[in-house]
């Protein structure tokens, strides 16, 4: 996409704020006579200044609900006073030029950059789609976040490039460090150095120098959809199968400071589902199960189970993206593009 087509795709994003009133608030609807859904009662609909809206990506942290999608492009929600009355404090689409300013980047699109991954690391936002990857400043104000990196930056006649090695599908920071994995669709997992996230680095994971970790030495492998982390363990979704990772600190010098341990094999529900989407409070991990056309299995929904692996609970919705509350007690998920719905666990 060209910086004129960029231009005019951020225009009409604030010509779309324009008509909204003031910061574009949240419209809550409470849900009343509505069908319990297994374990949760939907309490809400949450739309963006009442229009249809579409989340691609949901991440918790610092009680406020991270969301990129239409037609808000990024947005912050607190969920700290009223998990079940969300207030926004920062929309993008208000003001898409100060978010994203250009030069030296210029529109910041929801396909290109924020429909595929999200990580949330300090004051930081990783994010990312089609493109690349972009990093977010989203702290220590909860009224402003600004793009301070992107990767690949727009070329010298203003186009913008993409570049399929930061195109995540899932991003996870460990905690109390400044690295990121970043997970691809198909190839295999980058170790990303975030200590000055305006300058991201990537750190070899591979024999003799490769910043790559291939899920398969056969060549690529279909499909990361998503990934979590409970403890040492990243939960990744692969669509066929779920894959947890044991994430250990390394004792060799050789200057990778984690080292990558998949577990061979998992028990009971875990080994038959078929996850599209991964989440992951201090306390559960949440995988959400679709079944592949033709085939039979388990029950699609969402599974929820502890670090152990004991499965504790299930949630018989299909979301297309969803989060889950610090506590483990609200669920908010968009499940048709039109609203953000929130349920309570009974």
């Amino acid at each position: 996409m060209n910086i004129q087509h960029r231009i005019i795709a951020a225009t009409l994003l604030l010509l779309l704020a324009a008509c909204t009133d003031g910061r574009s608030p949240l419209v809550v609807q409470e849900a009343s006579n509505l069908p319990n859904t297994g374990p949760l009662l939907q309490v809400a609909n949450v739309q963006f200044g009442g229009q249809n809206t579409a989340v691609n990506q949901m991440q918790v942290a610092y009680g406020s609900l991270f969301l990129t999608g239409t037609p808000f492009v990024f947005a912050r929600w607190d969920i700290t006073a009223s998990p079940e009355s969300p207030h926004q404090t920062f929309a993008a689409s208000d003001n898409v030029s100060a978010f994203s300013p250009d030069p030296p980047f210029g529109g910041w699109i929801v396909s290109e950059f924020g429909a595929g991954a999200m990580g949330i690391f300090g004051n930081f936002a990783l994010t990312s789609g089609s493109f690349g990857a972009s990093v977010i400043q989203v702290g220590p104000s909860v009224q402003t976040a600004q793009e301070v990196a992107r990767y690949p930056m727009l070329g010298a006649n203003g186009d913008q490039a993409a570049d399929v090695s930061f195109e995540f599908k899932a991003a996870v920071p460990i905690p109390s460090s400044p690295y990121i994995y970043g997970f691809t669709e198909q190839d295999g997992v980058y170790l990303l150095n975030a200590s000055n996230p305006a300058n991201i680095s990537r750190i070899p994971l591979n024999l003799p120098n490769s910043v790559i970790l291939p899920y398969s030495n056969n060549g690529p492998v279909c499909c990361a959809t998503g990934a979590a982390l409970l403890g040492n363990k990243i939960f990744l979704g692969m669509r066929s199968q779920l894959w947890v990772i044991t994430v250990s600190q390394a004792t060799a010098t050789n200057g990778v400071p984690f080292t990558l341990g998949r577990v061979a094999s998992l028990p009971g529900a875990m080994a038959s589902l078929n996850p599209v989407g991964v989440f992951a409070t201090n306390r559960y991990v949440y995988i959400h199960h679709e079944l592949i056309p033709g085939s039979n299995g388990a029950r699609p929904g969402i599974y929820v189970f502890d670090q152990n692996f004991n499965q504790v609970n299930f949630f018989p919705i299909q979301p297309l993206s969803f989060a889950v509350s610090p506590d483990d007690v609200h669920v908010y998920s968009n499940e048709d593009d039109l609203s953000v719905k929130i349920y309570r666990l009974q």
